[in-house]
């Protein structure tokens, strides 16, 4: 009887988590969130054409998130119709789900600016997946069946306030807290959910600026462990533990736009001693690292697409995964 417990366990788990290594891509920006893969055996050239195309996946909508890569599954969300979709294919794009989040960010939403569709990336934990809407939705689901297990509204809930552009950041998992940056002027710009219910942990109550277009990031120094983000005034950090002021950098990195903003941009991703850089007009480019001198050794261009290519470039198990709008193209990276 406890065997076969076990056997139904572990069967379970094969299927509903997703347990993360070292060269999955399970968040924006990668496993660290700063881009860099730690494989190894890419190759340093490609063809004229570019590497061999191995497929191309589509019918998740338009946007511009990064889809995460981990274990056997690949989550991307889309624009589809009037709502923000978030979507599980397998690694030869079969899709095994598909969830409806919320109400998609439109071209109404910011007149100003029209660019409607996916912002932020998902980010995968265990057996459960974030989303945050550009309009402020953030939830949970199953990562193996997409069921909804909680959401938390960022304006209602959390007394943000939706940015001109909209919402476009990835949530941070930090043991079991998920850290976000709804931007209350009141509350706090940070908050801490338990990542299983989405409770309230804490507020940052001594930081109170208006959320801007980025991603909250975790590190450490002289052994302070501190989560960094772009405000709307500039660079800001506490703790992650609760939530306490640690430091500020106020500075503007973009200005003319109906609203100062910080600057959106494809950064770069980084394996195997080269830089991967994707335009925003579908253009390819691989890189030499070197800190003296800019050595660009091979380019190609993304089949078709359309409106600008704004997605960050994917690295995983040998592949480069390019995302332009309803598109997702999978290149061997490897020999």
């Amino acid at each position: 009887m406890k065997k076969k417990c076990f056997a139904c366990l572990f069967t379970w788990l094969l299927f509903n988590i997703t347990l993360v290594i070292a060269e999955d891509w399970p968040q924006f920006r990668g496993l660290n969130r700063d881009g860099k893969s730690p494989e190894t055996g890419l190759l340093k050239q490609w063809l004229e054409g570019g590497p061999n195309l191995l497929r191309t996946i589509s019918g998740f909508g338009d946007g511009f998130s990064s889809p995460v890569v981990a274990g056997k599954r690949i989550h991307i969300s889309g624009k589809v119709g009037n709502d923000l979709k978030l979507f599980c294919y397998d690694l030869t794009g079969n899709k095994i789900w598909e969830q409806t989040h919320g109400p998609a960010f439109l071209e109404e939403h910011a007149p100003h600016s029209p660019y409607p569709g996916s912002r932020g990336s998902a980010t995968l934990d265990g057996d459960l997946v974030y989303l945050v809407g550009g309009l402020g939705r953030s939830a949970a689901y199953r990562s193996g069946t997409g069921e909804p297990v909680w959401s938390v509204d960022y304006v209602s809930d959390l007394g943000g306030r939706v940015p001109p552009w909209g919402f476009t950041e990835s949530v941070l998992i930090d043991g079991d807290k998920l850290i976000c940056t709804p931007g209350s002027e009141q509350a706090g710009t940070f908050a801490a959910l338990n990542k299983a219910t989405g409770k309230v942990l804490w507020r940052s109550v001594d930081v109170t600026e208006r959320a801007e277009y980025g991603s909250p990031i975790l590190i450490e120094d002289n052994g302070v462990r501190q989560v960094v983000t772009m405000s709307r005034s500039g660079l800001v950090a506490v703790s992650p533990e609760d939530g306490k002021f640690l430091w500020q950098h106020n500075r503007m990195a973009k200005k003319g736009t109906p609203e100062t903003t910080t600057a959106h941009g494809n950064s770069p991703a980084y394996a195997d001693g080269m830089l991967y850089c994707f335009s925003e007009k579908g253009r390819m480019g691989l890189i030499e690292s070197q800190p003296d001198q800019f050595k660009q050794i091979s380019t190609f261009d993304v089949p078709a697409g359309t409106g600008p290519s704004w997605t960050h470039p994917v690295i995983r198990d040998g592949k480069l995964y390019l995302r332009w709008n309803d598109k997702l193209y999978v290149y061997r990276l490897n020999a």
